[in-house]
């Protein structure tokens, strides 16, 4: 990878060291490429049967149906047609009425199951596998696993329960959380409640599904993920930025989810962040961690996490962050701040930015890697001596310091000359969408400059600056 030089800091202020300039092309995609993934932008509804009908390729593998309160016929597909190859398994989840009957039948007529004409209204699933025989019928009993399971191993967000049975984030500051799980189903469906739901599947890694539903109701719905062929123990990752997750359910027998296994321990990096951060699970914190395969936790206290606030009434509540940091016990700490720092005479932007750093500081384990990233884009804020304040107060706490700016070249108001014309969205303060791309590549590329890579290191970095700080207190005393 061909790299420009450019001396920049990245390690305590006392020292310069050569870092490369990023080129803009060389951005990954957050998520990889999405292509192939589907989009879903509409709760799925129940597919209301007016007649009988074939089962088509444009209805998918998977099917939710009403009967319209009569009996109704489903023709199965000619087996080695387009998507229909041996080994192919279909599922529908058909909900009938007291006093009808729906039946499943072999492309030639012949009845492969039926059901209902019970007195009941009842939803049952049916699930068909393709022999070179003909469609072989299992009796299906799906699973439901729900979100108090225990079996989802989390990131970003200690999740709490909802009286309706869900769960959320406990905090409202949270940007962004996972679930992670392992299943050998191809198929699965997300429960969810809620008016806004956001979130992104990946199936061993690989975008599969995007899901952007906005509605009016709020109650429950299932929500279908196509994962792909069938995979022993495949690992599956839920990444919302807006979900009130209430389970998973399986339609098919036997296969239910299992616990997600790391193949090495993870670097727990938490984020606090300045509001910075608004493009959610596609914002910079996001794009770093997804590069450095860390397990992040973004924190966004908006305004409230700048060293200068507006007003003291919108000054930093410390208490309640040094009680996130706490909870999430981090190997990393990444402060990002300076975003909306007031103008200040350069004697009190000092004093203030000095106590800012001192309070996260004292919150945060002895042994966790800490890292000032400041953003420095407009005003007197970019200049020399207003940069040096919080790089002086990172050096004296020990914290490692980055600025936007060792990035972000040019003018976001001259799109002749540099990146910040494509890197600062229009307002002039936060990223633009491959803004956000860029400076998470940017970050992640600096963090490997440190060395600190893997759990290991990372506690190695952490026993070299506890001996750091015992022997400034021994040549201080």
């Amino acid at each position: 990878m061909l790299r420009k030089l450019l001396l920049v800091s990245v390690l305590p202020a006392t020292a310069l060291v050569a870092a490369p300039r990023f080129e803009l092309s060389e951005a990954p995609l957050i998520w990889g490429d999405e292509n192939a993934a589907e989009v879903i932008t509409a709760p799925p509804v129940p597919r209301e049967m007016t007649g009988d009908e074939t089962w088509s390729a444009d209805h998918g593998r998977v099917q939710i149906l009403h009967t319209g309160r009569e009996t109704r016929t489903i023709i199965l597909p000619e087996i080695g047609s387009s998507g229909f190859e041996v080994g192919t398994i279909l599922a529908a989840r058909v909900t009938t009425w007291p006093d009808e009957k729906i039946l499943f039948r072999q492309p030639n007529g012949q009845l492969v199951a039926f059901w209902g004409d019970d007195g009941l209204g009842v939803t049952q699933w049916a699930t068909f596998e393709a022999t070179p025989g003909g469609w072989k019928h299992r009796i299906s009993k799906p699973a439901f696993i729900s979100p108090l399971d225990g079996v989802f191993a989390t990131l970003g967000a200690h999740l709490t329960a909802t009286p309706e049975g869900a769960v959320v984030p406990d905090s409202p500051h949270t940007v962004g959380y996972a679930l992670r799980f392992r299943t050998d189903s191809r198929d699965l469906f997300i429960a969810a409640r809620g008016r806004s739901i956001r979130f992104r599947v990946l199936a061993d890694g690989r975008p599969v599904a995007r899901v952007a539903i906005e509605r009016e109701a709020e109650d429950q719905i299932l929500v279908p993920i196509h994962l792909g062929s069938a995979i022993k123990n495949r690992q599956v990752e839920v990444v919302a930025d807006q979900l009130e997750f209430a389970g998973i359910e399986i339609p098919y027998s036997g296969l239910g989810i299992q616990p997600w296994k790391n193949a090495v321990p993870m670097v727990r990096a938490l984020w606090i962040t300045d509001g910075t951060d608004d493009n959610g699970i596609d914002s910079y914190p996001w794009a770093a961690a997804r590069l450095l395969k860390q397990d992040i936790w973004v924190r966004s206290w908006g305004p409230r996490a700048s060293a200068v606030t507006s007003s003291p009434t919108a000054a930093a509540p410390a208490d309640a962050i040094a009680a996130d940091i706490a909870a999430i016990n981090t190997d990393v700490i990444v402060i990002c701040s300076g975003i909306f720092d007031q103008s200040l005479h350069s004697r009190d932007y000092s004093q203030v930015i000095a106590s800012w750093l001192d309070a996260i500081s004292g919150a945060v384990r002895p042994d966790a890697v800490r890292i000032a990233l400041w953003n420095d884009l407009s005003g007197e804020r970019s200049a020399s001596r207003y940069q040096a304040m919080p790089r002086k107060a990172a050096s004296r706490l020990d914290f490692n310091f980055l600025t936007w700016s060792d990035w972000i070249t040019g003018s976001r108001d001259n799109p002749n000359r540099g990146n910040a014309y494509k890197v600062i969205a229009a307002d002039g303060s936060h990223p633009s969408a491959i803004g956000h791309r860029f400076l998470g590549y940017c970050f992640a590329e600096s963090f490997r400059d440190l060395g600190v890579e893997t759990y290991a290191q990372a506690a190695s970095m952490a026993r070299r600056r506890a001996e750091k700080v015992r022997n400034l207190a021994s040549s201080d005393s």
